[in-house]
């Protein structure tokens, strides 16, 4: 018995006749007109029963191609979407960028002193040595008891206090409103340069016994305030001013006018004319 399934001539013959043998039969069956389109799948399904294969049904053109073929795609109307765009990172502008910091100052050491050497306290427009200016009187004049003693006794004046040093001059110290107004260093008298060794001096090494041309080199915009003297125009007692700050100061020349024997530091730069008056 052959298996084979007809091909060539013989596959065309039998396509044929059943063809037509489904034909008679469908009139037989529906006699009313059947469209054409509608025995295709029956005619398709028959062939390809008979052949075996869907190719054989192609070969044959009674099955169209696209029976068996995924469909088409469909265009569809909706857009592809857009890339999209990455912004730029913002970048800060330069009156919006953080100021670099500022570098830290390095203080600048003070000068170190011991509270029984006056030698070694610094004057400057704001105190002298422990003393300070603007500060609460009682509290700074006990910072004075390890190098002098209080010499307060012949003078009637409660706003001013005077400390004495044996070998040095005198130190006074007058207070306004419970606060330091003004200190004083030496009594005019005692000018000998041998003092310098024995009190305070200012940073450049001004004191008592210091003489005008060094004063002078020393302090440039330094400033003839007027005198204590009897002559106006002599440099006996006369006043000499340094402004710094808010306080001054001030150099008082001795009797012979040719060395400082007077040290005054307070907002007033001419020192008191008499302390206990």
């Amino acid at each position: 018995m052959n298996t084979e399934p007809p091909t060539g001539d013989d596959l065309q013959r039998m396509l044929v006749d059943m063809k037509q043998s489904v034909l008679e039969r469908a009139d037989e069956v529906r006699p009313r007109p059947v469209r054409r389109r509608h025995a295709w799948p029956v005619v398709g399904l028959v062939v390809l029963l008979a052949a075996g294969t869907a190719s054989g049904a192609y070969a044959a053109g009674l099955v169209p191609k696209d029976l068996f073929s995924a469909p088409a795609p469909v265009a569809t109307d909706t857009p592809a979407p857009s890339p999209v765009v990455q912004a730029p990172a913002p970048q800060p502008s330069p009156s919006s960028a953080a100021p670099a910091p500022e570098p830290t100052p390095t203080p600048t050491p003070s000068k170190v002193f011991t509270l029984d050497d006056p030698a070694t306290w610094t004057i400057s427009s704001t105190e002298v040595g422990p003393v300070a200016l603007g500060a609460p009187y009682d509290g700074e004049v006990d910072d004075l008891t390890s190098a002098y003693t209080t010499g307060n006794e012949n003078c009637p004046n409660p706003d001013a206090s005077f400390w004495d040093r044996k070998g040095s001059i005198t130190l006074i110290v007058v207070k306004e409103g419970g606060v330091v107004s003004g200190v004083s260093l030496g009594l005019v008298a005692p000018s000998d340069p041998a003092y310098l060794k024995t009190s305070p001096t200012t940073s450049t090494g001004a004191g008592i016994g210091t003489t005008l041309e060094q004063l002078k080199a020393d302090y440039p915009q330094l400033t003839r305030i007027g005198t204590y003297g009897p002559d106006p125009s002599s440099e006996v007692f006369s006043l000499w001013s340094v402004k710094a700050g808010a306080n001054s100061i001030t150099f008082q020349f001795d009797g012979s006018g040719t060395r400082v024997g007077l040290v005054w530091v307070g907002a007033n730069p001419k020192p008191p004319y008499e302390f206990c008056g």
